[in-house]
């Protein structure tokens, strides 16, 4: 196969898919559909075409590309050098991005058809092509209904039909309205609100009278030593794989496993005619599928847990903190417990070149350093399996956390209070939805027996694991060195939403 020749595309490749992704304090999510919010006035057919148009030649100039979003973190690098070369801090660079994709109902709405040709496959595999809803069962989600039926219990918004509050009306009044079809996802980075909110101005200028919003989320990193955490209180991003012929091989952190570009992107520019055949159309060039959910994350119900169930023979705020390392993986300032086991190491966990570099075949049948189960080892079981094998199922994530910080009532109480909605808009890019995101999660989290072969069932990932076969308890063994019984959890993580989107370069 041709050598992928990154430099020679990435002004033709969006900007948050790769090299580390659209630098971002703040996004909004901009979920919409392609019509008219006077549909009975407005000619479908030429409305399509006005879309279309407008996306083409005045949309298009605002994506930002990934050599746009390359030279925004150099220029935030070389701040950052300057500030710390004159013992000072680092300003705040003025930045915005913006970045588009669509779900199989978009592409569809605007005519952009696959030559099926020899196979008869369709991109993106039924995860894609079925729509939101289908799967939500199979991967866990909690809801009610039969297959074929299943309705998961997520925000209204998400249900297309369901009776959701329009908050869109100009005057600010509130009235229902009925939940739209999804057909495609605007994101807006920057480095505050007030800049993202401009840039949405502009662009909903530009699609006045052709798409009707569905849903708005918005993002923000936590603020001062949490920044780069998830609301948990983990650091987050760590162990992202670097793509070859990509990334520069002097960047590449020791232990950052290094993954071949068609594991992340859809079809390069460089493959066979044999390759490209069986990858998509031609449209779809150096695309890649966005795996979006909208995860709510009970903190201080999570926090009381680990307090009650701290790992005895340490003072009990230790032992709760070793119970969450254990739990992820890694202690919350990143450091994996795979090499510090028993007390954390911050300068390891900020290290990029020492919080990546190890492994799980230290020993196959002992869980002392590791629970099998734990976050960062079912999702990424290296050592474990091959470094072939795990190749292909990564991801490359660019979520952002949302909602508000824990407030002391709800710390005194170890309860959410129902206004205190925060999470993780979780994110994530991969050429095959059923080898990355949906495998990792229904073959690998939501499965109790898996790491398979070893001498314990490991039980279900005590973070984003769900049961939906119910067929036995959510627990997890190994949580304790010394009691093997299993820990029965409860779920913390409640999704609130999914979708799935085709993200290209229109």
């Amino acid at each position: 196969m041709p050598k992928f020749k990154f430099r020679d595309l990435e002004g033709d490749i969006q900007g948050d898919i790769l090299l580390g992704g659209l630098p971002k304090r703040t996004q909004t999510f901009l979920f919409f559909s392609i019509d008219s919010p006077d549909r009975a006035s407005t000619d479908p057919s030429k409305l399509v075409k006005d879309f279309q148009t407008k996306l083409l030649k005045e949309f298009v100039p605002l994506i930002t590309t990934a050599k746009q979003a390359k030279v925004q973190r150099d220029d935030i690098e070389e701040s950052r050098a300057a500030a710390k070369k004159h013992k000072s801090t680092a300003p705040i660079l003025p930045m915005a991005g913006v970045n588009i994709s669509f779900t199989k109902k978009g592409l569809n709405r605007l005519a952009f058809k696959r030559d099926l040709g020899d196979e008869g496959k369709e991109i993106g595999g039924d995860f894609f092509n079925k729509g939101m809803l289908d799967g939500a069962k199979a991967l866990g989600d909690p809801g009610t209904g039969p297959d074929g039926k299943f309705i998961p219990n997520w925000d209204k918004n998400w249900l297309p039909g369901a009776t959701v509050k329009d908050t869109s009306v100009k005057d600010n009044t509130v009235k229902d309205t009925t939940a739209k079809d999804i057909h495609g996802l605007i994101m807006v980075t920057g480095d505050n609100q007030q800049r993202v909110d401009k840039r949405l101005t502009d662009i909903r200028g530009i699609f006045s009278g052709l798409i009707s919003e569905v849903h708005k989320l918005e993002g923000n990193v936590r603020p001062g030593d949490q920044k780069g955490h998830e609301h948990f209180g983990f650091l987050d991003g760590v162990s992202q794989p670097a793509v070859l012929g990509v990334d520069d091989p002097k960047n590449i952190n020791r232990g950052q496993q290094v993954v071949p570009p068609e594991v992340i992107l859809l079809l390069r520019e460089n493959d066979t005619e044999e390759a490209k055949k069986k990858a998509g159309p031609n449209w779809a060039l150096n695309g890649s599928f966005l795996a979006f959910r909208h995860l709510s994350q009970l903190v201080p119900e999570f926090n009381t847990f680990l307090e009650k169930n701290a790992i005895p023979g340490l003072p009990p705020k230790e032992g709760a903190e070793l119970l969450g390392a254990r739990f992820m993986g890694r202690w919350k300032s990143g450091a994996p417990i795979a090499v510090t086991p028993y007390i954390d190491d911050p300068a390891m966990g900020t290290d990029p070149n020492r919080n990546d570099d190890f492994d799980f075949d230290f020993d196959q049948k002992s869980q002392v350093r590791c629970p099998y189960a734990a976050h960062i080892r079912k999702t990424n079981p290296r050592g474990d399996l091959s470094l072939a094998v795990t190749a292909s199922h990564r991801i490359i994530r660019s979520g952002i956390p949302y909602g508000p910080e824990v407030s002391g009532k709800e710390a005194l109480n170890g309860k959410t209070e129902e206004t205190n909605d925060r999470g993780l808009l979780f994110v994530s890019y991969q050429s095959d939805l059923s080898k990355g995101f949906t495998f990792i999660q229904q073959d690998w989290a939501n499965n109790e027996d898996f790491i398979v072969g070893k001498d314990v069932k490991p039980g279900f990932d005590p973070i984003i694991g769900q049961n939906p076969k119910k067929t036995s308890n959510l627990s997890i063994t190994g949580a304790d060195f010394k009691e093997p019984t299993p820990l029965q959890l409860t779920q913390w993580v409640k999704p609130k939403g999914r979708i799935f989107m085709f993200y290209f370069y229109p």
